[in-house]
């Protein structure tokens, strides 16, 4: 008997929409058109898109009905009557918040005076839907938990070497402001593979930690997988004597990878298997050090400058300030508009490398910066891989629930790294 009914929600929701069509063909007609419809498209020249959005979503409330209730019905062989109700109840709640504070959202009259846009995360985070056609309740998340508590030691690792990044009074482009450049080798207890990963933080070019929420978790990880991992503190806060944001750190970057292609052989590691990693800023000086190997950033001050500072991959994780919508400060139109284009600085040379992304989609410093820039990989013909994670913020890892994206994205590493480090 249950079979009918999704067959009658469907129809009543192409009745709803054929209506609703009617409707959105008078208000395009322009002569004749009832004269409440012509206020309307006075008052709100816009009516068209809101009366897409309000027939969207009430196809998404038909489909949150039929949803669950046929769930619920398929499943009555090893649900509880009490478990049932359960399910339709806080599916139907999630739903219901959902689907008001969007239709809200669309139509602006709450706008102004509620943060819509983070009751709907927050409602949505809490009971993990996600609109694929229809909204879908998969249970609560479980409680975050700290990156850095999930990763306190260093028992993985066998040796621990600091190096200056820069000759004494050889440093280009000194700045009273900044800090000292250095880089650390972390030097795993089982070393499996000759390759290396060089790691960095964001900091917004402001300043940097190399033993952070964005760092140390994933130098431990790889250390455990037997890769040797180099960590790199750049010059921070940006330069002050008219140099570009990401300058100074530019050239720490290109230096760091000729130190490390330089020192490989001598501990027993492949210098032409050298990748690196940076979040937010890191993201972006990443792309600078992915895209634009052939640019000197710096005159060669040593033999060391001779080497090349090509690598042979890249991970970004949320990228910032490489579109330019968003070159200086959080993206302004989201990165969607297609006047929001990869910022200048990124050569795209020869040399480019492949990358792996992961980005959180409700991310402020947006996760078209991942997007656009992975499209332009592939229209390169470069195989990258992307990542975007549904309600996540900026800094999704530093707190995360088991079982999600934002909790098991090192593995994301793991497993794009598998290419690069297996040995012969």
């Amino acid at each position: 008997p249950f079979g009918f009914a999704p067959a009658v929600l469907f129809f009543l929701s192409q009745v709803v929409d054929m209506a609703i069509a009617v409707f959105d063909a008078y208000i395009k007609v322009g002569t004749g058109v009832p004269a409440f419809v012509y206020t309307l498209t006075q008052i709100c020249p816009n009516i068209s898109h809101h009366i897409y959005i309000v027939r969207h979503h009430i196809a998404q409330f038909i489909g949150g009905i039929i949803q669950p209730v046929q769930y619920v019905f398929q499943h009555t062989v090893i649900l509880s009557s009490r478990q049932a109700f359960n399910h339709i109840y806080e599916t139907f709640i999630a739903f219901f918040i959902g689907f008001f504070c969007r239709l809200a959202l669309g139509i602006g009259v709450l706008r102004p005076f509620l943060d819509l846009d983070g009751l709907y995360r927050l409602v949505a985070h809490r009971y993990r839907i996600c609109c694929i056609g229809s909204l879908c309740f998969l249970g609560p998340v479980a409680e975050t938990e700290m990156i850095m508590d999930r990763f306190p030691s260093d028992g993985d690792r066998a040796g621990h070497i600091v190096e200056d990044i820069w000759p004494e009074g050889k440093m280009p482009d000194p700045q009273p402001n900044q800090c000292k450049p250095y880089i650390e080798w972390h030097i795993p207890a089982k070393l499996k593979t000759k390759a290396i990963q060089i790691i960095y933080s964001g900091g917004s070019y402001t300043g940097n930690d190399p033993d952070g929420f964005e760092v140390a978790p994933a130098r431990r990880y790889l250390n455990a997988m037997g890769v040797t991992v180099v960590t790199m503190k750049y010059r921070t806060p940006r330069p002050t004597t008219g140099l570009a944001k990401h300058t100074t750190a530019w050239q720490d970057l290109q230096r760091a990878i000729r130190i490390v292609r330089s020192e490989a052989e001598s501990r027993g590691l492949d210098p032409n298997r050298i990748g690196i990693m940076g979040s937010s800023a890191g993201g972006h000086l990443t792309l600078m050090g992915v895209t634009s190997s052939r640019h000197k950033s710096y005159y060669p001050i040593d033999d060391i400058d001779k080497l090349s500072c090509k690598v042979q991959w890249g991970i970004g994780i949320y990228p910032a300030y490489s579109l330019t919508d968003g070159a200086e400060s959080p993206n302004k139109g989201g990165g969607n508009d297609d006047s929001a284009v990869l910022v200048p600085e990124f050569s795209f040379d020869l040399d480019t490398a492949p990358m792996l992304f992961i980005h959180g989609d409700a991310d402020s410093w947006a996760a078209m910066n991942s997007v656009k820039t992975w499209e332009k990989m592939r229209a390169m013909g470069i195989q990258s891989e992307l990542h975007t994670l549904a309600l996540r913020p900026h800094c999704f890892q530093r707190d995360a629930s088991p079982g999600t994206g934002s909790y098991t994205w090192l593995d994301r590493i793991g497993e794009y790294l598998q290419p690069f480090i297996k040995e012969e």
